[in-house]
C-alpha cells in the first residue's frame, strides 16, 4: 500500500509542474496515513506548526523545521501567547522566528523572559521592543548578565538615547553580543583623547557603529589622518570623516579624486569639499558626473561654488534639485524673483518650500503647484527610464 502511494506521489510530480502542490503535501502522501501530521513528535509536525500557529510561509517553515524540532505545542503555545500579550503582531511573530528559529524552542521563562524585561526596565516600551526584536531577535541570544546587560549599560552612557541604540543594534548585534570593554570602549577613549566631543562620539556610534568597532590601531589610524587632513575635532564632521575614510583604501580615493579632477577641480577643492562633506567621495562616478552636468549647465555653479557647497552633490536630483529648479525658473520668468546664486531653496524642507516658493505665488500663477508635480513625476520617470 505505502509503495502504491509512493508510486502514484512521483507520478503525481512529474505530470503536474504547474499544479500548487508542495513539497509537504508529497511527505504527506509518502507517509502513512495512520499518521497525523499534527501530532506532536510527528515528522511533520514541526512544519504544520510553523505555518498554522506561527504564519510562516509553507517554503519558510520547511527550511526553519531543519534548524529546530518542535516536540509539543505547550511551550511554543507559551511563547506566542506572551509574546501576542506584549504587542508583536503575526508579521513581528513571524519574522521573529523566521530569523532566530531557536527562540520558539527555547526555554522562554528561564532564557528569554529576563532578557525582556531588562529591556523594558531600561525604557523601551512594548511596541518598540515589538519592533526593535522582530528584526533583530538575535539579541534575545546574548547572555543577560555578561553581555546584553552590560553592554546596553556602556552604550547607553555614552549614547544617551534608546532611539539611537535601537538604530545601532539594527547595523550591528555585535555591540550587545561582543565584548565591548575589548572591541569598543579603546576606540571611544582614543577619541576622547583627541578632544572629540561626547554628542559627536554618539552619532559615530548611533549611525555607523561598524566604524566603532574597528580594530583600535586601525582606528587610529584613521584618526589621525581625518586630523592631518584639517578637520576641526569639535565639529561633528570629523566623525563623519572618520567614517567614510574607514570605507574606502588608498586605490579608491585616488580613482574618486581622479573623477573630480577630471570634472575641472583643483585638489585644493576636493580636498574642501570633503572637509565639509566627507560622503562626496563615497558617491558613485555616475552620480558624480551626472550632478555636476546639471549644475554646470543649468545654474552655472562650477568647482570653486560646489566646493563650498558640496552637500549639492548628495542631493537627489530627479525628487528635489530638478523639480524646485523648474519652480525657481518660471518663478524667474515670471518677475517674481530675480536669480540668485544661493542655494537655500534647495535645502529647506518640502514643506518650506511649498510654502515659499508654491503656495505664495498660487493666485499669481494657479498652475504653479500642478507644474511643480508635473515636474516631478516627469524626472522620476526619466530616472527609471
Amino acid at each position: 500500500m505505502i509503495r502504491s502511494l509512493q508510486r502514484i506521489s512521483t507520478q503525481i510530480f512529474y505530470t503536474n509542474k504547474q499544479s500548487n502542490l508542495t513539497l509537504t503535501h508529497l511527505r504527506f502522501l509518502k507517509t502513512p496515513i495512520s499518521r497525523n501530521p499534527e501530532e506532536p513528535n510527528s515528522p511533520d509536525f514541526t512544519v504544520s506548526y510553523l505555518i498554522n500557529s506561527c504564519g510562516l510561509s509553507p517554503q519558510s517553515a520547511l527550511s526553519t523545521s531543519k534548524k529546530i524540532k518542535l516536540k509539543s505545542p505547550e511551550n511554543p503555545n507559551s511563547i506566542l501567547n506572551f509574546l501576542k500579550s506584549h504587542g508583536f503582531t503575526n508579521t513581528q511573530i513571524a519574522n521573529l522566528i523566521t530569523k532566530c528559529p531557536i527562540l520558539i524552542a527555547s526555554n522562554w521563562d528561564k532564557t528569554i523572559k529576563p532578557k525582556f524585561y531588562y529591556l523594558q526596565s531600561a525604557g523601551y516600551s512594548s511596541s518598540d521592543l515589538a519592533s526593535l526584536l522582530s528584526s533583530i531577535p538575535h539579541i534575545l541570544t546574548a547572555s543577560l548578565e555578561n553581555r546584553l546587560k552590560p553592554n546596553f549599560e556602556l552604550l547607553k552612557s555614552i549614547i544617551g538615547s534608546n532611539k539611537l541604540i535601537a538604530s545601532a543594534l539594527r547595523q550591528t548585534t555585535r555591540l550587545i553580543q561582543g565584548n565591548l570593554e575589548t572591541d569598543f570602549l579603546p576606540n571611544v577613549k582614543t577619541l576622547e583623547s583627541c578632544g572629540i566631543p561626547n554628542t559627536s562620539i554618539a552619532k559615530l556610534v548611533g549611525l555607523h557603529p561598524r566604524v566603532i568597532l574597528m580594530p583600535n590601531e586601525n582606528f587610529k589610524v584613521t584618526v589621525e589622518l581625518i586630523r592631518e587632513m584639517g578637520f576641526n575635532p569639535l565639529s561633528t564632521m570629523f566623525v563623519h570623516g572618520v567614517a567614510a575614510v574607514s570605507r574606502f583604501n588608498h586605490s579608491t580615493w585616488k580613482k574618486k579624486l581622479g573623477v573630480y579632477k577630471s570634472l575641472g577641480w583643483s585638489q585644493k577643492e576636493v580636498m574642501s569639499a570633503f572637509v565639509r562633506q566627507p560622503f562626496c567621495m563615497l558617491l558613485s562616478e555616475k552620480k558624480i558626473r551626472k550632478a555636476m552636468d546639471f549644475y554646470v549647465k543649468e545654474l552655472k555653479w562650477g568647482p570653486s561654488f560646489l566646493s563650498v557647497h558640496p552637500v549639492l552633490l548628495n542631493l537627489s536630483l530627479e525628487k528635489r534639485v530638478m523639480p524646485r529648479c523648474s519652480v525657481t525658473s518660471l518663478l524667474e520668468a515670471e518677475g517674481l524673483m530675480t536669480k540668485s546664486s544661493s542655494v537655500h531653496f534647495l535645502m529647506i524642507t518640502e514643506k518650506d518650500f511649498l510654502d515659499k516658493y508654491v503656495i505664495r505665488y498660487k493666485n499669481q500663477i494657479p498652475k504653479l503647484l500642478d507644474a511643480y508635480r508635473a515636474d516631478s513625476q516627469k524626472a522620476c520617470s526619466e530616472a527609471i527610464l
